[in-house]
């Protein structure tokens, strides 16, 4: 074979397999670079939309502080004046289990009013109010014997903020009103977990045990709150009852007593004695202790025990004249003695019929 032969049939090809070679790597190479160089202007795209939305979002998170903060401001500017309207009913920022709605005065009326309308356009913002205007409201709402808007109020507030005792004290008085006695019981105890011996949730959830006939819970819970505050007389009262629905009469007997004893011109205490009085079958003393009481002050609730006493003994007459007082103070006593069971041997008679039918003058 010639070197012409070997040259055409060997080198050639040869060369020509290491052209194309080259030349396919090189076409290789070159598309890996123009993906490449593509993937990096995708890349750059992407970066700086992502710089943008981070840039976007750090704006708006600006805005949003801004707001919260403006927000925040505006409410802080109304606690001072929601705290004044407060304090110029006398008012707390505790409801105590006795205390009673006073009404909002004329001149308070509008001031309450304009307050209430800018808080409420404050509320389409969809921010939360803060708890000292929640609290503060709640308390106008209460003293305006507006329930149900004073217990919304302070629910708010223990829902924001579980630890808060001055609302979870209202709610559970507030409850106790409204006759929620189970509420009442989770407020009042979760406000012991919350503040350890605290006399007005022992007193409170004594209060509501009581409603509920759990009446050994109810004694404990109430001589828990005489032993953190021993000179508090309405809690002795709260436990004689408390004695009476056990059917303990001679306890419930010394808590009134030693209510008295503490403040002997406590109606309450008044009240209870001549209860415990009545359910003993002591009438005569019962009569005594009624008329005490009348000698300080006429009462409509006293004058109806003086007429369920003189009706135990027999003075029907005395019992229907004490009736007619009582009557005369507050009528609504009416419908309690249309069907008080006391009051049966009363019911033949033409002036007690009278006498529940409103035609007092009769006599």
């Amino acid at each position: 074979m010639s070197f012409s032969d070997i040259f055409y049939l060997i080198i050639i090809p040869l060369l020509t397999a290491v052209v194309i070679g080259y030349a396919v790597n090189l076409y290789a190479r070159m598309r890996e670079r123009t993906r490449a160089r593509a993937y990096q202007d995708r890349i750059a795209v992407l970066d700086r939309a992502l710089a943008e939305l981070r840039d976007e979002v750090e704006r708006m998170r600006n805005i949003s502080d801004a707001r919260s903060v403006m927000l925040q401001h505006w409410q802080t500017e109304h606690v001072e004046p929601l705290v004044a309207l407060r304090e110029s009913l006398g008012l707390g920022t505790e409801i105590g289990i006795s205390d009673k709605a006073t009404g909002i005065p004329a001149q308070v009326a509008k001031k309450f009013g304009e307050l209430q309308e800018k808080i409420s356009q404050f509320r389409l913002a969809g921010v939360p109010v803060l708890p000292e205007i929640a609290l503060n409201l709640g308390m106008l709402h209460f003293n305006a014997r507006q329930w149900d808007e004073a217990i919304s109020l302070f629910e708010e507030v223990v829902e924001s903020d579980a630890t808060n005792r001055d609302a979870r004290l209202n709610l559970g008085n507030l409850y106790l009103r409204q006759r929620r006695f189970e509420d009442a019981r989770a407020q009042f105890q979760a406000l012991i977990e919350l503040s350890g011996s605290i006399f007005e949730g022992y007193l409170g959830l004594g209060l509501s045990l009581v409603e509920l006939n759990r009446l050994d819970e109810a004694i404990e819970a109430l001589s828990t709150s005489i032993r953190l505050r021993p000179e508090h007389a309405r809690s002795y009262c709260e436990l004689g009852r408390a004695y009476i629905a056990a059917g303990e009469m001679e306890r419930a007997l010394e808590s009134a007593q030693v209510a008295l004893r503490l403040e002997p011109k406590m109606v309450d205490g008044q009240l209870l004695l001549q209860e415990i009085l009545i359910r003993s079958g002591n009438f005569d003393e019962a009569v005594a202790a009624c008329n005490r009481a009348l000698r300080v002050g006429d009462s409509s609730r006293v004058y109806y025990n003086l007429a369920v006493a003189q009706t135990m003994k027999g003075d029907y007459e005395e019992a229907l004249e004490a009736l007619r007082q009582a009557f005369a103070i507050d009528d609504d006593i009416r419908f309690t003695a249309k069907d008080d069971p006391a009051l049966v041997p009363l019911r033949d008679s033409r002036r007690f019929v009278d006498l529940i039918e409103g035609k007092p003058g009769l006599f």
